[in-house]
């Protein structure tokens, strides 16, 4: 999002809309320029070019990102952003054309570099949207029973995390942590939670409902 200071001079930063915290500065939006600017002119089918995002240097940059994505092992929204982006423009690292296998691929190598998160898949929503919006002809899918068994291990009445007698209680894994990365199950309560299973539950309806 855009915002105006005080002195009306221009910033840009991504704020988590559950928490409010900001997720990525300016300095962290201009390697992410080219992309973002690219999935705003695909959506909208205007020029939404800010600053220099539409140079050259600024494509390489985004390169850069994409074929480094898993340089640390915490990589939290920087992963995400990177795999939400490269999903909606259809677009894997340098050299790979099948953007779909890509992600999931990429997802997977999160999954077994992070054992703590407990995660059979991570992010599974997002190689799901790239075959919505391009297409699944000629994509060897990963089978349907993995997605089902992840949404039928989801709580009935949502992921929750609270305090008891002293001790952190935690919805079992692996709806506990980092999944579809909307902090819900942070919550006490399991409201509204239950939003990235209805998300997921759709999306693999849609690509494996015919089958």
């Amino acid at each position: 999002m855009q915002y105006i200071d005080s002195v009306e001079k221009s910033h840009w930063q991504i704020v988590n809309p559950v928490t409010g915290v900001t997720i990525q500065s300016e300095m962290d939006i201009q390697w992410l320029q080219f992309a973002h600017t690219r999935i705003g002119e695909m959506l909208s089918g205007r020029n939404v070019a800010f600053g220099r995002s539409d140079k050259g240097n600024w494509r390489s940059m985004w390169n850069i990102v994409q074929d480094n994505v898993l340089i640390s092992n915490t990589g939290n929204f920087r992963w995400y952003g990177i795999l939400s982006m490269s999903a909606l423009m259809n677009e894997g690292r340098t050299g790979n054309r099948d953007c779909y296998k890509w992600l999931v691929n990429t997802c997977g190598r999160i999954a077994n570099r992070r054992p703590d998160l407990q995660q059979t898949l991570i992010f599974p929503h997002i190689p799901l949207i790239n075959l919505v919006l391009y297409g699944k002809e000629g994509k060897k899918l990963l089978p349907r029973a993995d997605y089902d068994a992840y949404l039928n291990s989801a709580p009935m009445d949502g992921a929750i995390t609270k305090n008891v007698n002293g001790q952190m209680v935690r919805t079992p894994a692996p709806w506990h942590s980092l999944s579809l990365f909307c902090p819900w199950h942070l919550t006490e309560t399991g409201d509204a939670n239950m939003i990235d299973f209805l998300l997921l539950y759709n999306l693999v309806e849609l690509v494996y409902g015919d089958e």
